[in-house]
């Protein structure tokens, strides 16, 4: 008798067949929602981040697709001239080269790297680490462009071309040159670098003060390319705007003079730091002014590190008592609160002695700078008598003087305790005692 053939799906369907609940099963409805859900979120970030690039990035990728195929060169706007009073010119623009780094062409080849970096750093006189930190540094997908050095010489310009390099790129340029560094140092300053950019900005002094006006904007062209790289046309996209001039209330004759005088004072004093303002007093326009030690700013790098501190501008960020040049408002005041009248006479033996209570041997002694003798408000002033104005302000025997809380409304009235707002950054504000800072600080009534 011929046996049943055995199919497959019966064997498996008998196999199975008292247990098919266990073959499928429904998924639950929160997996479908999870799933739904991952979707949708993934479509959202996708097309937030299309919206964003288009809406806020667009206009900056497109240009950086067409330098990527046309490259872009920028030309630089030179700063505007400083002159004096009289027009006597304080600053130039010396043309000079500079060179950069085609980044995405620099990193096409490592080996090309290396070669090129090894030939660099003796031209330039920069380590190949350092060189290689800059190019690191910049950002590709802001800037493609590396600035490597300005202010290289033609030599060293033609010297860079001879390599061949596509990614070197060496374009004019132009430096600053001060015409007087050290007499003018503190008041025009000095310029540098935007970052590692080709830009340059005011740093100090007159050229950071009015940085805006003197900056200027760089002006752009492109070199069209074909296919293969080739050069088929250059074309200027963006036309320069050199700096506004600036004409400044300095006399550059009379700020030499000042300076080389107020130089030998200090030399045959054996002094080396001082200060000196000349003041046209109808108006205030500041003439001349010198600060020692100074610097020269055509290499400012140079004093960075100076431990006596010559970049430091004395003549507005120090602060100093103001001597006897307070002794005319000190006799306004006298006169003004009825302390003294103009013929009201006190006699300078040379020096003012207080009693001292607790070791009658040793009196406090102030001293006049000569001996006077008998002076009223207006000998005083006129022979600049320290005894009289100390009698004056602090009071002596039987003159009750102004007293520190009236000197103090007084010194404020002349604005001793604000800024000039001369137009110098890094002005520093005055300092006025009075009782209680007195005692906040030394711990004395």
């Amino acid at each position: 008798m011929k046996e049943p053939e055995l199919n497959f799906e019966d064997a498996v369907l008998d196999q199975w067949s008292g247990d098919l609940r266990r073959l499928e099963k429904p998924l639950a409805t929160n997996v479908f929602w999870l799933v739904g859900g991952c979707g949708l979120f993934i479509v959202l970030v996708v097309f937030f981040r299309i919206a964003t690039l288009n809406l806020f990035f667009g206009d900056f990728y497109k240009n950086r697709s067409n330098v990527n195929v046309n490259q872009e060169f920028i030309i630089p706007a030179y700063r505007g001239i400083i002159t004096d009073r009289f027009g006597k010119q304080l600053v130039r623009n010396v043309p000079s080269f500079s060179v950069s780094v085609n980044k995405s062409e620099f990193l096409k080849n490592r080996t090309r790297q290396d070669e090129l970096l090894k030939k660099l750093s003796p031209l330039l006189e920069i380590s190949e680490d350092t060189l290689r930190k800059i190019i690191k540094d910049v950002d590709l997908e802001k800037n493609n462009k590396v600035l490597l050095a300005r202010n290289i010489t033609l030599e060293q310009a033609i010297d860079l071309q001879s390599l061949k390099n596509d990614a070197l790129i060496v374009e004019d340029d132009y430096k600053r040159d001060y015409e007087d560094p050290f007499t003018l140092s503190h008041i025009l300053g000095y310029t540098g670098l935007i970052d590692w950019s080709k830009n340059i900005e005011g740093k100090t002094g007159l050229e950071a003060f009015y940085n805006d006006i003197l900056q200027g904007e760089d002006g752009a062209y492109v070199i069209f390319r074909d296919a293969k790289g080739n050069a088929l046309q250059k074309k200027i996209i963006r036309e320069t705007k050199p700096g506004s001039q600036l004409a400044i209330s300095i006399d550059l004759d009379l700020q030499k003079y000042f300076y080389e005088r107020f130089q030998q004072s200090l030399q045959e004093l054996g002094r080396h730091a001082g200060t000196g303002i000349a003041i046209n007093p109808k108006n205030g326009e500041i003439l001349a002014m010198v600060s020692f030690p100074s610097f020269n700013n055509n290499e400012p790098a140079k004093y960075l590190k100076s431990a006596n501190q010559p970049l430091f501008n004395r003549a507005i960020a120090g602060v100093y008592s103001p001597g006897s040049t307070i002794k005319p408002l000190v006799a306004l005041a006298a006169l003004r609160e009825n302390v003294v009248d103009t013929s009201f006479e006190i006699y300078s033996p040379g020096y003012l002695e207080i009693p001292n209570p607790y070791n009658p041997d040793k009196p406090s002694r102030f001293l006049d700078w000569k001996e006077n003798g008998l002076v009223n408000l207006y000998s005083a002033l006129a022979r600049s008598s320290n005894v009289y104005f100390y009698a004056v302000g602090g009071g002596y025997k039987n003159l009750k003087g102004l007293g520190i809380s009236r000197l103090n409304d007084y010194w404020k009235k002349f604005g001793f305790d604000k800024r000039t707002e001369v137009d110098l950054p890094g002005e520093a504000v005055g300092f006025l005692p009075n009782p209680e800072e007195k005692e906040k600080r030394s711990g004395q009534p």
